[in-house]
């Protein structure tokens, strides 16, 4: 009902593009199923704008008019508070210096996977001094390319061809996900608190294999049922509206 609603407000609307949708999971609460990929990039896409609407030009121009439709559902799940998530949306620059180590360090931790080649949301590569990476908000994947530490281009790519598009001066990075793994060891720590010696082998090494990962901070599919567990004050949409929004 909230997609349908949201196509109504835009075909009514004099800036049907300030209109966004923020799903929710199709996962029941407690259920351990992974979030579908579109709705993960959806929903942290949403929240990077409004965590840090000075970095997205477009949001930042017409957030005064901006609607965002949600369900109940999709605000009852926990989520990474608007503070942390600013800490993890940042701006890339033609002629900034760029450390690259740091700089491939800081997707890790904000949920990015390596890749071969880029073609989905979520990944990145590098090439020597080159590195690619696909931006929950973006519409095509980026490619950075430095000259020894300072970026010397920024371009989008096809994703598919991996040819280059437009040339651009700046880029708006988002987290990949809500749950990052930056966090995951307070959630290992946690989740090691409970008793599973009653599970089945197989159900004990799913969570053994989660718990590893938590606990070096890495990505992986159905991340986002630890959310509860990875920050110390857990948030919701409601969360990132301050007063002048409302």
């Amino acid at each position: 009902r909230a997609r349908e609603l949201v196509e109504q407000i835009r075909q009514w609307s004099l800036l049907p593009e300030a209109v966004y949708h923020f799903p929710a999971p199709e996962a029941l609460f407690y259920d351990r199923a992974a979030w579908p990929q579109q709705t993960v990039r959806e929903r942290v896409s949403i929240l990077g704008m409004l965590a840090r609407p000075e970095l997205h030009a477009r949001f930042h121009d017409l957030r005064r008019s901006a609607i965002v439709v949600t369900s109940v559902s999709a605000l009852l799940p926990k989520s990474v508070p608007p503070h942390l998530l600013a800490q993890h949306v940042r701006q890339v620059r033609v002629g900034e210096r760029l450390n690259l180590n740091d700089f491939l360090s800081a997707l890790l931790e904000s949920g990015y996977q390596p890749a071969a080649v880029v073609e989905e949301i979520g990944f990145f590569s590098r090439r020597g001094g080159i590195v690619d990476l696909f931006s929950p908000g973006q519409p095509a994947p980026v490619r950075i390319e430095l000259f020894g530490d300072e970026v010397d281009s920024l371009r989008f790519f096809d994703p598919a061809t991996q040819r280059s598009l437009d040339t651009i001066a700046t880029i708006t990075i988002c987290p990949a996900s809500e749950a990052m793994p930056a966090y995951g060891s307070r959630a290992a720590a946690l989740v090691r608190q409970l008793d599973f010696s009653r599970l089945q082998a197989m159900s004990r090494q799913r969570w053994q294999q989660d718990l590893e990962s938590l606990e070096f901070g890495e990505s992986f599919r159905g991340i986002e049922f630890y959310l509860p567990c990875l920050y110390p004050e857990p948030a919701s949409l409601l969360h990132y509206l301050s007063p002048d929004w409302l």
